[in-house]
């Protein structure tokens, strides 16, 4: 088979024959149900991810590993799953068995490594309300997950998230759930292993247990932690008493192995102890002690140290069941925000495992020294990308920078900004492509002038940069928008600024028109008072509200005609759009609304990807009025960013997707090629389809066998061939007797395999005619 090239549009206006092709033929089939979202057609794309590695770890825990001897280690992240460590964390991999990913809590069952639970918060549009939170259960060490839950209430009357659990530690059917309530219990029990649960919060007042302790030698007698009370009960759930205890939340809970009289419970002003059994509590209030938010404990029996984990301050010890404490330091900064802490005992001195908040996995040999160990750990939360013109990649990273990569499979973490900045946005010079800008919550401005490798400060302002962006005409003129309603301007590369005020409500972006880089769009929320959307046509000079009403999330022009800007709503508003560039604004009827929606446009083609809220990612190549769902197995579909661009490969040239996940990091797919395989056939307009040679199959989409015939007839013998969505020849059809002009496709390739469902591609030649088509393979 000679070369394929991919037919360039002699008429760039006319992108609807391109990407449009693609996918019209698609809206027919694959309806995608769902209570709160429009039946969508569906072409499931091929999405990759690969990191970038982190995340928030929201538990720890230890789990029989797959030889059924060696130990493994689990990690709760929130937006990631859980995931599975053979080598104490230097490695992870995600187990299997889950619906939502949000994972609150995690604990093994103190009288089986095998057993092991977890709360499940699964986001408010996430997947059906019956099924919204949940709480999974495994008995293969941590290895895969079961939803166990019945009995806990979901529903649209009340919903009880599992925040804490935790086994008995006398009897193997017994085990206490801890929940955040909404009308609902906040306190379970189950006598049946974790089969059935029951309410248990009989004299509980608050809404809230966020933590569970359970008497090492009395599995009756349990605590649970709450805002600002301390809950105790000794009949297994059947009663709490509650003592009102200052310096709530209290996270983490802990009777102590040595002597189960005393408890700790950690607060946000530090310890708090009790040595009456958790009847009654007094905080640690001694040189030394923490001071700051505790969040863990783990005691080690073998020298009888107790830990504390904190969120500002690192790591703390007591030698004295929590009397006294000192912070254990050296040269290097503490660990920060840490959320649970693991010993690899029997190890002395032991081995300390951290997981924190955003950052994911650190490891330490003296509870000093950290490394961070998140190799495979894919739980990042992503708040920005960009593609660049070369196809590569930059990620903002909740409190981990900026991430890049080349390929969107691997990725490295830049220098600077490094550690605690979250880059909210970023824009690239169309003038000078390796200038790059990047506005960070830290309200400094970043530049780079090599392609985002390396970075430094611009500019610092007085809030948290939202929105960042170039004026493509006018060289040295660049915009920011900060949250603190503040707009900046400087025509002289960043070297200076002015700035003013937006009265009515605080920035939350930025988006500047490309052809026209003095037209400006900002939008702007605040509940008290205004939300909605800010226009200037003067560099930013003066504005003019132009849409009032919803919170936007973010704005996107379509750079191929900048009369369309297109609007994504922060709750469940939709997608809204503009036809006079920013003017005026209407809410698209047939988009599938499903909760907050964000937006990209890819610049050449406008075509329009969007978030469905949890629901999956859409695209659209007539301007919003008809959708494609291309959600395929992604993990995680809460998406905070959207990248898209055309970039060539070895394949020719394709649609780059990138989504930026709460907590799934970094999707990535290259599935859509922009043009249709050819050999030497000119470029088919579908609007003289009439006229010119086209591919007609019957029916279409097709289950068992496809018809394919070219229209105008073709006058001699014709050879049809199928290609894959990636442009790969699956199978080639003769036609040899013109009198008979119809080819029969049963859809398997040349080897007589079954192919995929999806789009393919059809070409057929007919002496000096070539004409083409798509076709729909069904399931």
């Amino acid at each position: 088979e000679p070369a394929r090239r991919f037919i360039r549009s002699p008429h760039p206006r006319r992108r609807s024959t391109r990407l449009a092709c693609l996918v019209a033929f698609c809206l027919v089939s694959f309806c995608f149900s769902g209570s709160a979202m429009a039946q969508t057609s569906a072409l499931p794309l091929n999405w990759q991810s690969g990191g970038p590695f982190g995340g928030t770890v929201e538990g720890l825990a230890w789990g029989t590993g797959p030889s059924g001897t060696q130990m493994q280690l689990l990690a709760a992240t929130y937006g990631g799953g859980i995931f599975a460590s053979d080598d104490l964390g230097a490695t992870w991999t995600r187990t299997d068995g889950l619906t939502s990913h949000f994972i609150k809590c995690i604990s093994t069952s103190p009288l089986s490594s095998d057993i092991l639970f977890a709360g499940v918060e699964c986001r408010e549009d996430y997947i059906e309300i019956e099924n919204r939170s949940a709480l999974i259960k495994s008995t293969d060490g941590g290895l895969t997950w079961f939803e166990s839950s019945e009995g806990i209430q979901n529903s649209e009357w009340g919903r009880s998230i599992p925040f804490a659990v935790a086994a008995s530690t006398t009897d193997p059917d017994i085990v206490y759930a801890g929940c955040i309530a909404f009308a609902a219990p906040v306190f379970y029990r189950s006598a049946d292993a974790g089969s059935t649960w029951t309410r248990a919060d009989t004299g509980m007042v608050p809404r809230y247990s966020y933590s569970i302790a359970v008497h090492p030698a009395g599995g009756d007698t349990l605590l649970s932690g709450s805002d600002w009370r301390i809950l105790r009960s000794t009949d297994g759930a059947e009663s709490w008493t509650s003592t009102a205890v200052p310096g709530g939340p209290f996270e983490a809970l802990m009777f102590l192995p040595p002597d189960p009289t005393v408890a700790v419970a950690g607060g946000a002003d530090g310890v708090h102890r009790s040595t009456d059994g958790g009847v009654t509590w007094s905080a640690v209030a001694v040189v030394g002690a923490p001071d700051s938010t505790v969040t863990c404990f783990e005691y080690e029996p073998f020298e009888g140290i107790l830990y504390a984990g904190t969120e500002g301050d690192g790591l703390y010890a007591s030698a004295d069941l929590g009397a006294t404490w000192s912070q254990i330091t050296g040269p290097a900064p503490p660990l920060t925000l840490i959320s649970d802490l693991v010993l690899a005992t029997p190890s002395r001195p032991p081995y300390f495992i951290a997981g924190t908040e955003y950052r994911g996995v650190y490891t330490s040999a003296d509870g000093n020294l950290w490394t961070w160990s998140s190799d495979g750990l894919t739980a990042s939360v992503v708040r920005s990308c960009e593609i660049l013109p070369d196809g590569s990649i930059l990620a903002g990273i909740e409190g981990l920078g900026i991430a890049r990569s080349t390929d969107g499979v691997s990725w490295t973490y830049v220098p600077d900004p490094g550690e605690e900045k979250t880059v909210l946005c970023f824009s690239v010079d169309p003038a000078h492509p390796d200038t790059i800008y990047a506005g960070s919550d830290d309200a400094t401005l970043y530049l780079s002038e090599d392609g985002g490798e390396t970075w430094s400060s611009l500019e610092t302002f007085n809030g948290p940069i939202v929105g960042v962006g170039v004026d493509g005409q006018t060289d040295g003129r660049i915009y920011v928008s900060a949250n603190e309603d503040s707009f900046y301007v400087s025509d002289d590369w960043g070297l200076s600024w002015t700035g003013q005020l937006l009265a009515g409500g605080y920035s939350l972006g930025l988006a500047v028109n490309p052809l026209d880089g003095s037209h400006l769009l900002v939008p702007v929320g605040n509940p008290l008072e205004f939300c909605g959307v800010y226009r200037s046509t003067d560099a930013g000079q003066s504005w003019t509200n132009v849409w009032g009403g919803n919170t936007a999330n973010n704005l996107a022009y379509d750079a191929s005609d900048t009369s369309y800007v297109y609007c994504s709503q922060f709750l469940d508003w939709g997608l809204w759009r503009s036809t006079d560039e920013g003017r005026t604004w209407s809410m698209l009827p047939s988009f599938p609304v499903a909760g907050r929606s964000t937006v990209g446009v890819e610049p050449s083609e406008g075509s329009v990807w969007a978030s469905t809220g949890t629901k999956g990612i859409v695209l659209s190549v007539d301007h919003g009025e008809s959708w494609l769902d291309v959600s395929g197995e992604i993990v995680n579909r809460v998406v905070n960013a959207i990248g898209i661009r055309n970039v060539e490969d070895e394949r020719g040239e394709r649609a780059l997707a990138v989504l930026g996940t709460h907590g799934g990091g970094v999707y990535t797919s290259r599935d859509l090629p922009t043009m249709v395989p050819e050999d030497d056939a000119a470029h088919i307009d579908t609007a003289d389809a009439d006229t010119t040679p086209h591919v007609v199959g019957s029916p279409n989409p097709f289950r068992a066998e496809v018809s394919l015939t070219l229209a105008p007839q073709q006058v001699g013998p014709a050879t049809v061939r199928i290609f894959s969505i990636a442009g790969r020849l699956v199978n080639r059809v003769e036609i040899p007797d013109p009198e008979d002009p119809i080819a029969r496709w049963d859809g398997t390739d040349s080897s007589g395999r079954r192919v995929p469902a999806g789009i393919y591609f059809v070409s057929v030649t007919s002496g000096s005619t070539v004409a083409t088509g798509k076709i729909v393979h069904l399931r």
